[in-house]
């Protein structure tokens, strides 16, 4: 999932909202030095990836991408964040503007244990209210174009885009049968977290 659902997933406790945006930056053994209210968030980020990768709906998926598939994960997530905005109202009782402050406050109030990366995101989060826009095609084309000329990947990436394109419908669907059931799981897996009965680290 992409940074607005693991935000959703994450809410409303304000130490897993700032590690799930840790999580994207935090790879390996989780260092000592960071406090177990964001250690926690960051498990909650790398076990909503787990379970996300390892689902048999985003596993056929992937599939549909043929030759774009290694990328086919990335402009799924994305895609996700897209139809979670779309279909807001059915996940949470506040608005997404309304959301998006309070997420914009917690990484404010975080901010000293932000990574460098993770601290520009959040200005990018605020200058062009990211999370605010993922409904609209042209921020998800600017988002995984901007991934694709990271990875160096820029015309893998435009081909995998284009095949999205031509299957939103099915992108849709997908997402709208899958997410209630990683809601689910958070729900099952936050007091676990909360009780250090979770141990990854990868």
């Amino acid at each position: 999932m992409n940074h607005l659902a693991h935000f959703l997933l994450a809410a409303p406790e304000p130490a897993l909202i700032a590690g799930a945006l840790m999580g994207d930056f935090q790879k390996g053994p989780l260092p000592g030095r960071l406090p177990q209210s964001l250690a926690a968030g960051v498990k909650l980020h790398r076990l909503i990836d787990s379970f996300t990768d390892q689902h048999l709906i985003t596993q056929q998926a992937r599939v549909r991408f043929g030759p774009q598939r290694r990328l086919a994960g990335i402009v799924l997530d994305v895609y996700f964040d897209r139809y979670l905005s779309r279909h807001w109202s059915r996940f949470c009782e506040h608005s997404l503007a309304h959301f998006n402050r309070q997420i914009l406050a917690v990484l404010d109030d975080h901010r000293a244990h932000l990574v460098p990366p993770a601290e520009q995101l959040e200005r990018r989060f605020r200058q062009h209210s990211i999370l605010c826009r993922y409904h609209e095609e042209s921020m998800i084309e600017a988002i995984l174009t901007r991934i694709g000329e990271r990875l160096q990947l820029a015309p893998q990436m435009q081909a995998a885009m284009a095949l999205a394109r031509h299957q939103q419908t099915d992108i849709e669907a997908d997402f709208l049968v899958f997410f209630p059931e990683l809601i689910t799981f958070c729900h099952q897996q936050k007091p676990l977290i909360s009780a250090g009965l979770v141990t990854q680290s990868r």
